[in-house]
């Protein structure tokens, strides 16, 4: 959870940086194809995924469940980073460029920092996305000490057993679940709000 709701929205901002402040050869058709992906279902490359995933030796490995994340999260996310930079004055750009900033130190020291409400944004909803993720764990996780509460709490409780019938317990596990959703949602509730209002750049 925690690697995702770091690198995920930290990976969208690369992608996203050069699509929304700069215009070269082929930009528009890699925003048409990042925003076309958004549209597949995600059933349809589980096969292929999974497949990938035998190959390169991740089944019943964490890694199997932070992987993707390196890779620019999912193109919902860029898309809603690009629109919040093209937002963002270019002036600051032209600005840093005339003080002798590269490409490089104008992403991490000037539009990096202005998408922090964004950032946390997508990170919040990262997090809570992988806490509550029942079906990836399931699929790739097979040892009992790596797998997530969500599925723990189906082996355990789901079965025809004497847990099953502990009505008490499955309710105190499912509080719990709620609970670290619940934390995010309103330590960070502010900076969420203001991640969804793009153009919110005071001059």
């Amino acid at each position: 959870v925690l690697i995702n709701a770091f690198v995920v929205p930290l990976t969208s901002c690369l992608v996203a940086f050069p699509l929304a402040r700069y215009r070269f050869k082929g930009d528009s058709f890699m925003f048409a194809l990042i925003l076309a992906t958004s549209m597949i279902p995600s059933s349809v490359i589980q096969v292929p995924q999974y497949q990938l995933f035998v190959k390169f030796n991740l089944t019943d490995k964490l890694a199997s469940q932070y992987i993707g994340s390196f890779f620019g999260g999912s193109g919902m996310q860029i898309f809603l980073i690009i629109q919040f930079m093209r937002a963002i004055p270019k002036e600051l750009d032209e600005a840093a460029r005339i003080d002798g900033a590269n490409k490089l130190v104008t992403f991490l020291r000037i539009m990096l920092p202005l998408c922090l409400n964004v950032c946390i944004y997508i990170g919040v909803g990262v997090a809570i996305a992988k806490w509550n993720d029942f079906q990836g764990p399931l699929i790739y996780l097979k040892t009992d000490s790596k797998r997530t509460m969500a599925v723990a709490f189906y082996y355990h409780f789901g079965s025809s057993g004497d847990a099953s019938l502990l009505n008490n317990v499955k309710m105190a596990m499912a509080t719990c679940m709620t609970i670290f959703p619940a934390i995010l949602f309103f330590v960070f509730q502010k900076q969420m709000i203001g991640g969804v209002k793009l153009g919110a750049v005071k001059g």
